[in-house]
């Protein structure tokens, strides 16, 4: 079932580490800086029982021997026996399509933890060498207990050869969430940033565990990343490291045309993005990357027919090998609905976002009543919100119970007003669920959250006939 859930200038689219007793306790700066002593690797995994590091593994997938805090055998902080990663398959494995070295844990402290038996973790490891010029890096990551979404829960700190740091916020709810998950979060099973890598259901709990991949860019791709920083900010949530993979950055791959392209970008440098874009389809004509990069761009300036005309051409090549460009192909339909929407060509756009599966059209799903949420990104009247939305083959959102209110909330409503599935259209002052009776609409009006944006319709301020 797919549903549509409109945020303002945006309708959502519904479719419908186990520290064993046998452990010695070590204090949080001892732990933290383990890798300055000599031969801590060797000492640290012997201490753990880590695994060797696989001869085959390669140099971009990052050695954590003096890192690691627990093997996967171990409990987890929760202190419950056989709470554990053990079920995780071990050495070079490919999960999410990135292949990481899995050996072991890097758990790091949380308020949760603190003034507890358990609290052996450090706040921070420090000092994890990567010395290499990177442009994306690739984290195996996960963590214990939960929090609220949005909160930072930690970062990862690079330190370059020049002296410069860059940090990469872990989100709770964006980029991670409990392993074993939390309400609301339990029912999630998609992150707006992470993609999940691991999954399993343990001997004693029809709950899975998961393990989530989340990737960067490299904010300074051509400078030598010297070391990696991971480190926990303290809130409830306690972050967890299993492995970090990076992609080399070299100056002739389309890669790298691409990622200076978007620094330019970022920096506001359009014509030197422009420009690198266009050298880099004069290079690799046939790759849709920089077909899809160059429409993206074109529609930031509002050269929307120039964008267009690139979004199709990365539509064309991307289809043309979707075992490599799969993921291209599905960004530039994206890109393409959301332009064609801009320009009022809605049955064009339709056509575009109906050519995504849900899980292609980026969708959050709530597994607790399996409905599909997206928020399209587009200033429109209710009638033309709820019309696209039937269009997809789903609807409005109508928010029912306290529960599916509260998931809403937590991942659209924040920082915008949107269109919901009610209105006062027919009975003017009296605003309702649409296909829903009197009684379900009372119900489902007194389960909203007092002072929420999402799930509440401000029949007072807003009209149908309002653009949101």
């Amino acid at each position: 079932m797919w549903i549509i859930l409109g945020l303002c200038a945006i309708p959502i689219l519904f479719l419908g580490v186990k520290t064993s007793v046998s452990l010695a306790k070590r204090t949080a700066e001892a732990i933290g800086h383990f890798a300055e002593s000599h031969g801590a690797a060797a000492q640290n995994r012997a201490a753990h029982g880590i695994p060797t590091r696989d001869l085959q593994a390669k140099p971009g997938q990052a050695d954590l021997s003096a890192f690691y805090s627990a093997a996967l055998t171990d409990d987890v902080p929760s202190g419950e026996l056989g709470n554990d990663l053990s079920r995780l398959p071990q050495g070079l494995q490919t999960l999410a399509g990135i292949e990481f070295d899995v050996r072991g844990v890097v758990q790091l402290s949380a308020s949760s933890l603190q003034g507890t038996e358990r609290d052996t973790f450090p706040p921070t490891i420090k000092g994890i060498p990567i010395n290499r010029k990177v442009a994306r890096l690739h984290f195996l990551h996960g963590a214990v207990w939960h929090e609220t979404a949005g909160v930072e829960v930690g970062c990862y700190r690079l330190h370059y050869a020049n002296g410069q740091t860059e940090e990469l916020s872990i989100r709770y709810g964006e980029d991670v969430i409990d392993w074993w998950g939390a309400w609301p979060q339990r029912k999630l099973e998609a992150l707006p940033y992470a993609e999940i890598a691991w999954s399993d259901t343990g001997p004693k709990s029809k709950i899975p565990r998961r393990l989530y991949r989340r990737s960067w860019d490299n904010p300074l791709p051509e400078v030598m990343v010297k070391s990696l920083e991971f480190t926990s900010v303290m809130k409830k949530s306690a972050p967890f490291l299993i492995a970090i993979t990076v992609t080399d950055y070299t100056p002739e791959t389309p890669d790298s045309w691409i990622l200076k392209a978007n620094q330019f970008a970022k920096q506001g440098n359009l014509s030197e993005a422009v420009a690198a874009l266009e050298q880099g389809i004069q290079k690799w004509p046939q790759n849709p990357e920089f077909w899809s990069a160059q429409g993206q761009l074109w529609a930031t300036t509002n050269r929307l027919d120039e964008a267009e005309q690139s979004l199709t051409k990365a539509i064309q090549l991307a289809g043309a090998d979707t075992n490599r460009f799969q993921a291209v192909r599905t960004d530039a339909l994206l890109s393409r609905s959301s332009l064609l929407r801009r320009m009022s060509r809605w049955a064009e756009a339709l056509e575009d976002m109906s050519a995504l599966a849900p899980g292609e059209a980026r969708l959050l799903r709530n597994s607790q009543n399996d409905h599909y949420y997206q928020r399209i990104e587009q200033t429109m009247l209710w009638s033309e919100a709820k019309q696209f939305c039937e269009g997809l083959g789903g609807h409005l959102a109508t928010v029912t119970d306290r529960a599916e209110n509260e998931f809403i909330y937590q991942y659209f409503g924040r920082d915008h007003l949107c269109w919901l599935g009610a209105s006062d259209e027919g009975h003017v002052g009296e605003c309702r669920w649409v296909g829903w009776p009197t009684a379900c609409i009372w119900e489902a009006r007194r389960a909203l959250r007092p002072n929420s944006i999402v799930g509440r319709v401000h029949t007072r301020k807003v009209s149908n006939e309002d653009r949101l």
